[in-house]
């Protein structure tokens, strides 16, 4: 994250430098665990609450950093859902609707589990949302409503406390 911020500054040849500890960096990270991919997303949030919005860098950074590295992370993503589809597992799993349904609550869960820690497990028992009608299905509603309701006070949050702000985001990034 530091090497990636700071490829933006300075004498030509540190900046360099520093972008590609930050890449080699983000490649390893993503060598071993998969949410290192929210980077380029983090990073992004990190420039729009802490730097000025008439930063004259922004579309610079944008442009040759955040939208390319969103773009190699897509299209990893794509291919390793294609890959896990293809070779590791006959399950077709849940539809997209049902499964993002359950992930909102799953995020609360997290949350929880972060806020007060008790009954930690490896494995947490949930209830998948299978279909977009019934109880599981509002539940999943109401968790998704919710979430937004909480990243649009963070996003508003900013002005104000910047830090609380930019870790909520992050948070549910």
């Amino acid at each position: 994250f530091l090497c990636l911020r700071g490829a933006f500054g300075g004498e030509a040849l540190r900046r360099r430098a520093r972008l590609v500890l930050g890449l080699v960096c983000f490649g390893f990270a993503l060598a071993c665990k998969e949410v290192a991919a929210m980077l380029p997303a983090t990073l992004l949030l990190y420039d729009l609450v802490f730097l000025p919005a008439r930063d004259p860098g922004r579309r610079c950074r944008v442009l040759a950093l955040y939208l390319p590295l969103l773009a190699l992370v897509a299209a990893g993503a794509a291919l390793r859902i294609l890959r896990f589809r293809a070779l590791e597992t006959a399950d077709p799993g849940l539809a997209f609707g049902p499964n993002l349904l359950t992930q909102s609550g799953v995020i609360w869960l997290y949350l929880r589990l972060y806020l007060l820690p008790i009954g930690q497990s490896l494995v947490h028992e949930l209830t998948e949302v299978r279909s977009l009608v019934g109880p599981e299905a509002f539940r999943g509603l109401a968790a998704g409503a919710a979430l937004r309701t909480l990243a649009g006070l963070a996003w508003r949050a900013r002005r104000f406390e910047p830090c609380l702000a930019f870790g909520m985001l992050w948070f549910l990034l």
